[in-house]
């Protein structure tokens, strides 16, 4: 497979990747944020997984999952998931008591509180989670394929260093950067468009 190849299917796979926390995080910090049950269950796993030191998990997922794309996923939902599930749930659980009671005196379901006062009102804090989020699996992406096996940007990186290459290396790093610029861009611009006013509104409360 050509360089070019490499880089383009590297670059589907953190797209896929941040897909996944992205969804994933958001559904698990919604249920923690709402359920105190489910908050004692499942938020220890996340403190740790965001307390680990990766480098030292590596060879353990490799072990256990091989040199595939398993572990490499793996590393990225280890360094991207925790900061969005724990701003997701910490910002559904301080959403003020007095706007969810205005919302069952109106008779509004419990799905129209969830999605019309609780995720406005926690949506600066989840894109906050979701922009850290976004940082942090693109280093996971880039360090798993370093580590892991050197395929993609991380071969890019490691055989344009080992043949002193030092244009086509600083290309691959400028890229990452550049793509994880965009995809930060993008979350603001989806923030303004899906929650405008917002943080107005309740700013008083």
């Amino acid at each position: 497979m050509s360089c070019g190849a490499n880089k383009a299917f590297a670059w589907v796979n953190v797209r896929s990747t941040q897909s996944i926390n992205t969804s994933l995080g958001i559904g698990i910090g919604l249920a923690i944020g709402l359920s105190r049950k489910f908050d004692w269950l499942v938020s220890p796993i996340f403190v740790v997984m965001q307390t680990a030191p990766l480098a030292a998990l590596i060879p353990l997922l490799v072990m256990v999952y091989g040199i595939g794309l398993t572990s490499k996923v793996i590393v990225v939902c280890i360094m991207a998931m925790p900061v969005i599930v724990l701003n997701t749930s910490g910002a559904v659980r301080n959403t003020p008591a007095s706007i969810i009671e205005m919302g069952h005196a109106f008779l509004g379901t419990k799905l129209d509180i969830i999605l019309k006062i609780i995720l406005p009102a926690a949506s600066p804090i989840i894109f906050a989670g979701l922009r850290l989020g976004v940082s942090a699996g693109f280093i996971g992406a880039i360090l798993s394929e370093l580590k892991i096996t050197p395929t993609g940007v991380g071969d890019i990186i490691t055989f344009s260093r080992s043949i002193a290459d030092y244009p086509t290396m600083y290309a691959a790093i400028t890229s990452i950067i550049v793509l994880a610029v965009i995809f930060l861009n993008v979350l603001a611009r989806l923030e303004n468009y899906l929650f405008k006013g917002s943080q107005q509104t309740y700013a008083s409360e």
